[in-house]
């Protein structure tokens, strides 16, 4: 084990019990005197977090180190624990006003770093007492810091490795090159001699991207025009309906019961909570499907009309965010109880949103009026060419200003929008042809699909002219924040020329990664982040000045504007994992979730804590950041 030299800071006094040396294996959080208080729900997210990528943190908070060297407590608590490799601790001593970080051997990042990382996102914060915000923003730059270190020792030996492979894959290539060709001309022989088959191609709207891959995107306004030549694809599957089946209740057979009660009660804990959170997973998944749904009946019959669809989608919504909530402070266990009344209210929301969408789907597909809906579709296909090309443009626009912006996402939202587009232009052109031969039972299910593929291809274009609104505000608050600072920099050297310190360091290297994105070299989002979140510790750093302690004081005034910045960049991460939620990952669910509550919590602080709302509104965006970035880019089969 390594351990780090400890840092004294001006921590608070608090009723918390002296400790020996611990053994942490029953909680990665030791909080006996509730020193985190409701900032614990922060603190189990960036444990999670750094959890799901095989990183382990542990955090302990205790009056005095028991008369141990704050490096040796460190290190006789990890042998304890027994903790592995990638493993992390940060303790607080509450009553000698002291830190102390360390990483066992063999982590990716060893303790000298994990201090000095320590000292640059956290110190301050502990120093203020908001314990919370200091672990989460050392959680988050431990992660960033771990996995950019991972990546650049595993780029050395992957490069050697295909300088030594070289010769062979030139020889491979050759015996490849032999066999393409034997093949192409089999190919080519079978080809002339067996007729070309007859067969219509079939247009699947759950994946939709597999159809007319190669097609150009028509905009002539006489594509939904009925020809008779255009080859009439399969019909897109009767969509499900029906309200799906809760999962059986502990009310089983005697030998179902048997068989869990041999089950460890710790192992069944876990079961419960696994299953828990696929269901929570399932009903975000329905959610969203549901919100499309409601999108397509306000349009058609307004939102007068389709109100109870709408309070059923708020109110799955809800009770989805409670439940996570929920599950966040859980542990990972969930005792059977709970677990069953947990899945009998989430059964009961999926029944409501089915029944819902089965209603409102019904009334806006009458098969009888099959023509009508689908003259109704083409106007709405027509419009959503329209946001497609308004995509393209911005697309244009954003890979110009801001090249070096993670721009994945916005490029596949914009071919899958459209591809969603020419998959639909076949299902209205079918549906023309199955209505005018009279089977309009048919023709309403090609409606059907044809509709809910426009809406996606609508949500996709939006969120990427969304995206560059969203940046060019950024940048634009990127510009005059980093303005500020400078002059906040020369201001503290004005009252004092030897000021130095990490927070004047920190600031100084945001402000050089703000000159980066503003010159199109870096992410002008995660730079305004770096930049909001440097400007905190320096002001708390340099409280003592008068001039420092007035910008302090007016800081707060800005909450709202950064909160309804932090919020756009929600819908626009949320669109994201929307469009990709065949793909839904359970972490990714929980940590929106997080960030949801974060938000939800710095509305109540923005008037009785205003210093307490900015750390949230921090750490809330560099998670959103982060969830971004790890959100899957492309769609895949399985993803449409």
């Amino acid at each position: 084990m390594s351990a780090v030299s400890v840092q004294t800071l001006g921590l608070p006094q608090a009723l918390v019990p002296a400790a020996d040396p611990l053994d942490l294996s029953g909680s990665q959080i030791y909080d006996p005197g509730n020193v985190l208080g409701t900032g614990l729900y922060q603190v189990k997210s960036s444990v999670q977090s750094a959890e799901s990528r095989d990183m382990k943190l542990y955090v302990a908070i205790v009056d005095n180190y028991s008369g141990f060297d704050p490096a040796e407590w460190n290190s006789r608590t990890m042998k304890l624990t027994n903790m592995g490799p990638n493993s992390y601790l940060i303790s607080l001593n509450v009553s000698d006003k002291q830190f102390s970080a360390t990483s066992t051997t063999g982590s990716v990042l060893n303790s000298a770093q994990v201090n000095d990382l320590a000292m640059q996102v956290g110190a301050s914060q502990f120093s203020a007492g908001e314990f919370a915000s200091g672990i989460s923003s050392f959680a988050q730059q431990l992660l960033q810091m771990s996995m950019s270190t991972a990546s650049a020792d595993a780029q050395a030996p992957a490069a050697n490795a295909a300088q030594s492979a070289t010769n062979r894959w030139l020889i491979v290539m050759l015996v490849a090159a032999m066999i393409v060709t034997v093949v192409l001309a089999v190919a080519v022989y079978r080809r002339n001699t067996v007729g070309v088959s007859s067969k219509n191609p079939q247009v699947d709207f759950d994946a939709v991207e597999r159809a007319d891959r190669n097609n150009e995107l028509d905009t002539d306004e006489s594509l939904l025009q009925l020809t008779d030549d255009y080859p009439a694809p399969e019909p897109a599957p009767e969509p499900e309906l029906e309200a799906p089946q809760p999962e059986p209740t502990p009310s089983a057979p005697a030998v179902q019961a048997e068989e869990v009660s041999t089950t460890p009660a710790t192992a069944q804990n876990e079961a419960n909570y696994d299953k828990v959170l696929h269901e929570l997973t399932d009903l975000t998944s329905l959610v969203f499907n549901s919100t499309e749904d409601l999108r397509s009946s306000e349009l058609l019959l307004g939102a007068t009309a389709v109100a109870p669809f709408a309070n059923a989608v708020n109110s799955a919504q809800s009770r989805a965010a409670v439940l996570l909530a929920e599950l966040a402070g859980a542990d990972g266990l969930l005792t059977e109880a709970r677990a069953s009344e947990m899945t009998s209210k989430i059964a009961e929301s999926k029944d409501q949103l089915s029944k819902e969408v089965s209603v409102f789907t019904k009334e806006r597909h009458n098969p009888a009026e099959a023509t009508k809906t689908l003259n109704r579709i083409a106007t709405q296909w027509n419009d959503t060419r329209q946001e497609l090309a308004s995509a393209q443009a911005a697309v244009k626009k954003i890979h110009e200003s801001y090249s070096a912006a993670p721009l994945g996402h916005s490029q596949e939202n914009l071919t899958q929008a459209t591809r969603l587009l020419k998959a639909s232009y076949k299902g209205v052109l079918t549906g023309q042809e199955k209505a005018k031969a009279g089977d309009k039972k048919l023709a309403s299910r090609y409606a059907r699909g044809a509709e809910r593929a426009i809406t996606q291809a609508s949500l996709a274009s939006k969120h990427v002219t969304n995206l560059e609104s969203f940046l060019g505000r950024i940048s634009d608050e990127l510009s005059a924040l980093k303005v500020q600072i400078s002059s906040d920099l020369d201001t503290i050297r004005d009252n004092d020329s030897y000021a130095s310190g990490s927070e004047i360091a920190m600031a100084e290297r945001a402000l050089e990664s703000s000159t980066q994105a503003l010159a199109g070299r870096s992410d002008p989002v995660e730079a305004l982040a770096k930049l909001r979140s440097v400007q905190v510790n320096l002001y708390r750093a340099f409280s003592g000045q008068e001039e420092i302690a007035a910008k302090m004081n007016e800081a707060p005034t800005e909450l709202n504007r950064r909160l309804e910045q932090t919020e756009q960049l929600r819908a626009i991460v949320g669109t994201n994992l929307a469009l990709r939620r065949k793909a839904l990952d359970s972490q990714m669910l929980m940590d929106l979730a997080r960030c949801d509550q974060l938000l939800e919590q710095t509305k109540r602080k923005m008037h009785t804590d205003p210093v307490a709302a900015v750390s949230m509104l921090n750490t809330c965006a560099e998670m959103l950041i982060q969830i971004d970035r790890e959100l899957p880019v492309g769609f895949s089969s399985a993803q449409s």
